[in-house]
């Protein structure tokens, strides 16, 4: 989903620094895991990966620059089962899915259609407010560590959802937007555990949910860009049938526990939305009263 409509160079540009933040997700996740990181530890370092990562993306003219993949990579990779995580294979199958996006990025160099669209350059060329950048991955910041606080107090088993759940409302531009983006991710999200449950409930063969993981991707990536909340309904099953390949777990208490997830991150994430735009009123305001004065 990076760099879609752009020149070539500019959408290779954005799948290699999209593929770069992957990658460190996923090595940050590889490391806690390897070293035994408790939930807390994992949640401390989503705290600081959320940060960077947003404020990084935004330097480079990365869009979306949310870091909500990020968060799902390095909490997924952080809490797999002793002795699943298998670094060589889990970074060779990371390097060699980032080559194939970068490659197929590049078949627009090929114009078989004879006509291609290209949009505006990213915000990159435009030039960033570094104030800005600051204020968003600090939003970034607090909303993961309240969300994972959360999730920590109220038992959730798997915290990083409510951390990534938590970023969806944030990567909106107005607080309209961002209290209907955590809407959408609670209906999404609510749409997609009726669906895995179709699938988890019946106890499919480890093959069959390797087929239903490799389907429910495409109409993930294919939505996910213009219909986030519709997307969200395949993310989920797609989430909780990787989960369960590498953990199996009681259906039940593992759609009970992404639904909590997804509540607890999309109300986190508004509420950080509501403050820091009430902060930002105030903060104007006052420089208005001073300047009068």
């Amino acid at each position: 989903m990076y760099g879609r409509g752009q020149p070539p160079a500019v959408r290779l540009r954005q799948q290699g620094w999209a593929a770069l933040r992957l990658g460190l997700a996923i090595a940050t996740g590889l490391a806690l895991n390897a070293g035994g990181a408790p939930l807390w530890g994992i949640a401390l370092c989503s705290v600081a990966f959320a940060a960077f990562a947003s404020w990084a993306a935004e330097r480079v003219g990365l869009s979306p620059s949310g870091p909500f993949f990020g968060i799902f990579a390095l909490g997924t990779f952080a809490t797999l089962p002793p002795g699943e995580a298998d670094v060589r294979y889990a970074l060779v199958i990371y390097g060699a899915t980032a080559a194939l996006c970068l490659l197929v990025g590049q078949l627009s160099r090929v114009n078989i259609l004879g006509a291609r669209r290209i949009l505006p350059a990213p915000g990159v060329a435009r030039g960033v407010d570094a104030a800005a950048a600051r204020r968003r991955a600090l939003g970034y910041a607090v909303a993961v560590a309240a969300a994972s606080a959360i999730a920590l107090l109220l038992g959730i088993a798997h915290v990083g959802w409510a951390a990534a759940g938590a970023t969806i409302p944030l990567a909106a531009s107005t607080l309209r937007a961002q209290a209907f983006r955590g809407a959408e991710c609670v209906v999404g999200t609510l749409l997609g555990i009726v669906l895995a449950g179709m699938v988890l409930v019946p106890e499919l063969s480890a093959t069959a949910q390797a087929i239903l993981v490799m389907w429910l991707l495409f109409p993930t990536e294919a939505l996910m860009a213009r219909n986030y909340g519709l997307a969200l309904g395949f993310f989920t099953p797609l989430v909780l049938l990787m989960t369960d390949l590498t953990g199996p777990a009681e259906p039940f208490s593992l759609l009970l526990d992404r639904l909590a997830g997804a509540v607890v991150g999309a109300a986190v994430g508004v509420a950080i939305a509501w403050l820091f735009a009430r902060t930002a009123r105030t903060c104007r305001s006052g420089g208005g009263r001073s300047d009068a004065d």
